[in-house]
């Protein structure tokens, strides 16, 4: 079997504005491309286990595609757990013409939307050459005691990573399913809605299993849907698929903007003594790796840890800023096979004496390659006096841990913004 990847590429579209109302550009203008019939069409889904499953959504919707365009031939592949990669499609139905819908599934059970942003993104979904990118995740971003901060930031960083390396490229964000037996979802969902609009069309299955009382019916267990609520998944997604959408204008990543950083030497260029200037290094030791590095930086800056907690800091004054939102981007590698602590870095304001700090996740899911950490918007308090921004290597006692950073971008903004 023949599998053809009729992706549009880099440039064709060239900037995302939000429709009023219930309207999917970005799936409907997919569509009309099956319509016209002048090539392969590909669409890679980037989710979890709520999607894995030949009785799950994503396969569903393949199915309805077959039913929706008979002239097309539909072949679906689910991404390797471990690599990442697909095995030989198979052929859900054959089209009486010469063209396919190709289903990339990056389903992966378990997963974090950041856990294809290393080494896995090329594999997973770059490589699709997709038309449409379609995301689904949020059950797994949920831990007890995280803020909307950490929640947008894992959001912006994945969708912004995903962005850059396909550019033009329309999306669709599914709003999952709430949990069944607790109120958990409601923040990482408030926090996926804010993200969402800055990339594309938003399917809100959330809502529409709370207007339905999340009755027992739409469940598995607390988590997953049954084959009535994976009924809802795709048949929102195949209505937003069906909708009579307008043409897609397809935003820059967040990223490609660029402000001054309130990080002073946040690249590591200027660096002649034991760490980078205005740096403070605390048990750890900072090297140049000139063999990890990216695009046209010379080197990276290396930490290796010497203790638990192994770090290197910057302090910036808080009062200018005061009031405001700012937000933290970090590009963070991290190789595989280290602790599950490696890799963490921290935004810290201090507001009437009193500090509050807030951590990314380890980086130990996207290995291997450069990836965002992100933590914002944080809305300063008016009083905030200070700013303190951290590298860490481990927040453990794993002694020997590296982590290599290209750069750190501090800026007084509620979006993820690069230095210029």
């Amino acid at each position: 079997m023949s599998v053809h990847h009729g992706g549009r590429g880099p440039g064709h579209i060239s900037r995302w504005t939000a429709a009023a109302g219930a309207s999917y550009p970005a799936m409907s203008s997919v569509r009309a491309l099956v319509e016209a019939d002048g090539g392969d069409v590909d669409i890679v889904f980037i989710g979890d286990s709520i999607g894995n499953e030949t009785s799950e959504y994503v396969y569903l919707f393949a199915q309805a595609l077959a039913e929706d365009h008979p002239t097309h031939t539909v072949n679906y592949a689910l991404s390797n757990d471990g690599t990442a990669s697909y095995p030989a499609p198979t052929q859900i139905a054959a089209g009486s013409g010469t063209h396919a819908i190709n289903i990339w599934n990056a389903s992966i059970s378990g997963t974090r939307p950041v856990y294809l942003m290393g080494s896995k993104l090329g594999p997973a979904i770059v490589d699709t050459s997709p038309d449409l990118v379609v995301w689904c995740h949020g059950q797994n971003v949920y831990t007890a005691g995280l803020t909307s901060a950490h929640f947008q930031g894992e959001f912006f960083a994945c969708f912004d990573q995903v962005r850059s390396a396909l550019p033009g490229v329309p999306t669709a964000i599914i709003l999952q399913n709430p949990r069944r037996d607790d109120n958990n979802m409601v923040d990482v969902i408030a926090a996926e809605r804010a993200v969402s609009p800055f990339y594309g069309d938003v399917i809100d299955v959330y809502s529409e299993f709370i207007a339905q009382g999340k009755a027992g019916v739409l469940y598995a267990d607390n988590v997953h849907p049954s084959s009535q609520g994976s009924a809802i998944y795709r048949d929102k997604t195949l209505a937003a698929w069906r909708s009579n959408g307008s043409v897609p204008v397809v935003a820059a990543a967040q990223t490609d903007t660029k402000v001054a950083n309130l990080l002073t030497n946040g690249d590591f260029s200027d660096w002649s003594g034991a760490t980078p200037a205005n740096w403070t290094a605390a048990s750890v030791t900072a090297t140049k790796d000139t063999v990890i590095k990216e695009g046209a930086s010379s080197y990276s800056c290396k930490l290796t840890g010497t203790t638990a907690g192994a770090l290197m800091r910057q302090d910036v004054s808080g009062a200018a800023h005061a009031g405001k939102d700012v937000f933290l981007v970090i590009r963070q590698y991290v190789t595989a096979g280290q602790a599950d602590t490696t890799g963490r870095a921290y935004l810290r304001y201090t507001a009437g004496g009193v500090d509050t700090t807030i951590s990314t996740r380890a980086g130990t899911y996207g290995t291997d390659g450069f990836c965002w950490q992100m933590i914002g918007p944080v809305s300063l308090p008016a009083n905030t006096t200070s700013i303190r921004v951290a590298l860490y290597c481990n927040t453990s006692a794993n002694a020997d841990s590296a982590v290599n950073y290209d750069r750190a971008v501090l800026t007084q903004s509620s979006q993820p913004r690069d230095m210029t």
